[in-house]
């Protein structure tokens, strides 16, 4: 078999399956794992794969080459072989599944046919004269019927939906109530319909209807709805996917047979219990697709939903004891926690694929933790999979039960998490939501491939019919997005409106979602963040371990600092000293100061402010005791001080003591628009010298008391706005004469003092400014404005352009232009390492708390970065991420 189809097909699950490692790039995840399956020696049912290159030509010719035509013929000569059956007999008739199989999976994106072999001659002999055969034969032909209008023609499924539901009501609203003639019935009324609306019939040369399904799946990777996928994934358009053709296990065969999907742990929280539902009597898209509400897979799950209904494991014991067992058996062989698509017919059961299981970022984080301490896989391997944006996802709202109203209805929680949004029923309206810049949650019955753009648009999703492995809910944990599923909900799609409990939510209404209890709320419940747990601050510390790069908080304030020493901060990497300027107290004595109307006036506004900033610093440098603690220097134009309209200019003027004419005066004497362009930082301490004494003297006053209490921060002190090195010598020389005069010597030999590298000139005399310094701080945010010849204002609206025209990769505000102002950064530091081998070097821009953005510091070998206490775990685990 292996030597026929050489590397065109793949044949598994029988005599002269393939060998060789299957490699994914051809077989797709899915047909990847059925390999590995069936060469663990599990029960997987015989089958083939067009690899992802053979299938290239169906796409491009719709139609297979004639040596691809043989191998396809030579591979179906293999399974009937292995299956014991062949398509079209009469007596044992072979039955096929046709799915696609892409490298990366894209659940429901793309076309899946079943039973395709089947039509109405070989449907009678199967039905022969028992109910139950003849219920689960036409059962066949119906669904065959409409995958294939679907998948080839392209009829829409509103179509047989509605003569499904037709058929359903005579029934007395039940499917189970159908009778085989009423299955019967229906299926040829499903291929009259395929005549009627396509001018053509179903084929029933099984032959015929095989080589079709295949060019459809192959096809349906060009398919609206999949290229959306790609593009809100990143994956490229030419990568293609396979086909797989594999012979039917029928889950509807009889009340013996079931169908159902199984994880080898909880995808919602990690905990390593098996998971998962099942139908009895059903096939495995009727589970997926949420059609049909699912049970339960075990007893634990049973009592935890609070469901009176028969699980799995009491329905069929057996069954699921060989579940549970192979679900362990392919997780250790994958070292990854599987979601598995099985089918049990007349008892016996099979495994028709397994992949890697979608979990929620808080699930993925207890299965790395859990994983390395039962030695599957290494605490570095933990480390390495740890994508920081799960980690961010995980850093997710809960609904604050003791401040919100109680809840108007309860689903299954499919997907933790809490959101606030506005209603919206359907995908348009979600998009045009979203492109108002609103918060957004999808409410749908259940959701299908069809409304993937809507699911991307919205921040969580909540339906009303479906199951925790519905489509729904596997989208959703793997945008690590809140969903709530099979919710007591009525939806009325046409008024776009919701009711429950007696509440309507109408389309634009607030609605609260919380997808780790279940729960939905009218309006916006209040939320509360949700704190590290064991499982992750496990991880972090692991990470801790393996980081060469230390990671430091910003910090404004004395709360700011208790939050960043609770999340493992290493110091202050950026504590700006103008927030102490800029209130009410401060701002106005900084008036005084600038418009003091001789020297006596200054230096008495000086002798206040000094004392104001001394008091509001002392508790700040208590709360950072005995760890880094580097201060900037105020970074403002004094003109952001100065009053800027007439309502602001009588209140100054009346705080002076003068007119407003006066006032006047004084501001032209002192040029006020010389002040406004760049006079800030290092420029405004050379022009003015009082502003940085004033400073320094109440930074200082703040230190000493600080140290006469307990112990002290280990401060720095960092000038902004630094061009060169002889200008950050003079500004040196001032601050070291006057901590020589105001600090005793065991605090004046220890404090550093450095220059913050902000400006492209900068950057390149960085070695110039080494000389002088202890250390040089990337202010990233201003050094990409500038390397970039933006004014602040219109910074985001100009890089947009670039990005959109796809000059440039992302937003360089958001993760670093490595081209330009990376380049930038290089040069400064290896001329600055030169110059002083024990510089220090360090990041303390927006930037520091990007993970590509990381990596690319590490490779620069900076010392520390420094982010907003809020985004320091993400900030550790990239950090780790860039050392493993």
């Amino acid at each position: 078999m292996a030597g026929a189809t050489d590397s065109a097909i793949w044949f598994f699950g029988g005599d002269g399956a393939t060998e060789g490692p299957p490699p994914e790039e051809l077989l797709g995840g899915k047909g990847a794992g059925l390999v590995r399956m069936s060469r663990l020696g599990l029960p997987v049912p015989p089958g083939f794969i067009i690899t992802t290159e053979a299938a290239r030509a169906l796409r491009e010719d719709g139609a297979p080459p004639p040596e691809l035509e043989r191998a396809i013929d030579a591979a179906l000569d293999g399974l009937q072989a292995a299956s014991g059956r062949r398509l079209g007999d009469a007596q044992r008739p072979l039955l096929l599944a046709v799915r696609s199989g892409a490298a990366q999976s894209m659940p429901g994106m793309m076309e899946t046919l079943l039973d395709v072999g089947i039509n109405p001659a070989t449907a009678a002999a199967m039905a022969g004269d028992d109910e139950t055969d003849g219920r689960f034969a036409w059962d066949c032909l119906r669904r065959f019927a409409q995958g294939y209008g679907q998948a080839v023609r392209g009829l829409p499924a509103h179509l047989f939906d509605e003569e499904w539901e037709t058929w359903c009501e005579r029934a007395g609203g039940d499917d189970a109530a159908l009778s085989a003639d009423d299955l019967r019935d229906m299926a040829l009324r499903y291929l009259e319909l395929i005549h009627r609306e396509t001018g053509r019939p179903l084929p029933s040369d099984p032959r015929r209807q095989l080589k079709e399904a295949i060019i459809a799946v192959a096809r349906s990777w060009e398919s609206e709805k999949a290229r959306a996928w790609r593009a809100l994934h990143d994956v490229a358009d030419d990568v293609g996917t396979a086909v797989i053709v594999q012979a039917m296990v029928f889950g509807n065969r009889d009340a013996a047979s079931a169908s159902g999907v199984a994880f080898s742990r909880d995808p919602s929280t990690g905990q390593q219990v098996m998971f998962g539902e099942y139908l009895p009597a059903a096939q495995g898209i009727d589970v997926v697709e949420g059609l049909r509400t699912p049970l339960p897979i075990s007893e634990a799950m049973r009592r935890a939903s609070g469901l009176d209904v028969t699980p799995l494991e009491r329905l069929m014991p057996d069954a699921f004891a060989e579940l549970r067992a192979h679900l362990r058996q392919v997780e250790a062989h994958h070292q990854a926690v599987q979601e598995v698509e099985f089918a049990i017919e007349r008892g016996r059961l099979w495994l028709l694929q397994t992949r890697d299981a979608r979990l929620s970022a808080a699930a993925t984080v207890r299965v790395l933790r859990d994983m390395a301490a039962e030695g599957l896989i290494g605490r570095r391997d933990a480390i390495a999979r740890l994508d920081p944006v799960t980690l961010e996802r995980l850093l997710h709202a809960r609904v604050d039960e003791e401040r919100a109203a109680p809840p108007i209805a309860r689903g299954l929680p499919a997907s933790p998490g809490a959101v606030c949004g506005q209603a919206a029923f359907s995908v348009g309206e979600a998009l045009r939501l979203k492109v108002l810049e609103r918060d957004v949650v999808l409410i749908r019955p259940e959701t299908s491939p069809d409304d993937v753009r809507g699911i991307h648009a919205a921040r969580g999703v909540l339906t009303s019919r479906g199951g925790m492995t519905s489509h729904a809910a596997v989208i959703a944990r793997g945008l690590n997005m809140p969903c709530v599923t099979a919710a007591d909900i009525a939806i009325d799609e046409d008024r776009g409106e919701m009711t429950a409990s007696g509440v309507t939510i109408r389309r634009g209404d607030w609605i609260t979602i919380d997808g780790a209890s279940g729960r939905v709320y009218a309006g916006r419940a209040p939320l509360r963040p949700v704190n590290i747990d064991a499982p992750l601050a496990t991880l972090l510390g692991w990470a801790d371990e393996v980081r060469r790069l230390r990671v430091r908080a910003n910090a404004d304030t004395a709360g700011d600092i208790a939050a960043a020493r609770d999340l493992k901060a290493e110091g202050v990497g950026l504590l700006r000293i103008e927030w102490m300027f800029l209130d009410d107290d401060g701002a106005a004595l900084m008036q005084r100061m600038i418009l003091a109307a001789d020297a006596d006036e200054r230096q008495s506004a000086a002798a206040r402010l000094r004392r104001l900033i001394a008091g509001q610093l002392e508790g700040v440098l208590r709360a950072g005791a005995a760890r880094p603690l580097t201060l900037r220097l105020l970074d403002l134009p004094l003109a952001a001080f100065l009053p800027a309209d007439a309502r602001s200019e009588e209140r100054c003027a009346a705080a002076l003591g003068v007119t407003v004419a006066a006032l006047h005066e004084r501001l032209e004497r002192l040029q006020v628009e010389s002040l406004r362009l760049g006079l800030r930082g290092a420029r405004l301490y050379l022009d003015q010298p009082w502003v940085l004494q004033t400073q320094l003297a109440a930074i200082f006053d703040a230190l000493a008391a600080v140290a006469d209490h307990g112990p002290p921060p280990e401060l720095e002190i960092l000038v902004p706005m630094v061009m060169g090195g002889r200008e950050f010598a003079q500004l040196r020389g001032r601050i070291d004469a006057t901590a020589t005069r105001m600090l005793p010597d065991a605090l004046r030999d220890s404090l550093p003092v450095g220059a913050m590298i902000e400006l492209p000139r900068a950057a390149i005399r960085a070695a110039a400014i080494a000389a002088h310094a202890d250390f040089l701080s990337f202010g990233t945010n201003d050094l990409t404005r500038a390397a970039l010849g933006l004014r602040r204002e219109e910074a985001a609206e100009i890089a947009g352009l670039y990005v959109e025209n796809a000059l440039m990769n992302g937003d360089p505000f958001m993760t670093l232009d490595e081209h330009g102002v990376g380049a930038l950064m290089r040069y400064a530091c290896g001329t600055a390492r030169r110059a002083r081998p024990d510089i220090v070097l360090a990041v303390c821009g927006d930037h520091a708390a990007d993970p590509a953005s990381i990596a690319a510091f590490a490779a620069m070998d900076m010392d520390y970065i420094s982010c907003a206490p809020p985004r320091l775990p993400v900030a550790r685990l990239a950090a780790a991420r860039a050392a493993v």
